[in-house]
């Protein structure tokens, strides 16, 4: 994947669609399903990056 990915919502998984390729009805567009799982990947390490930071941070006196 050649682009940087995007940080997806709630919304934006709920809400995909894909095309349909070929002559079957079930089968999807590869890309656009590899799409959104790389950026749903990418969304997850952020926000698990970001909780382990602020669980570690939690401890820190200010």
């Amino acid at each position: 994947m050649s682009r940087t990915p995007k940080l997806l919502t709630p919304k934006d998984v709920h809400d995909a669609t894909f095309n349909i390729r070929g002559f079957r009805r079930d089968a999807y567009d590869a890309d656009q399903v590899d799409e959104l799982l790389d950026n749903a990947e990418h969304t997850i390490r952020v926000l698990a990056h970001t909780a382990h930071n602020t669980w570690r941070n939690d401890g820190r006196s200010e």
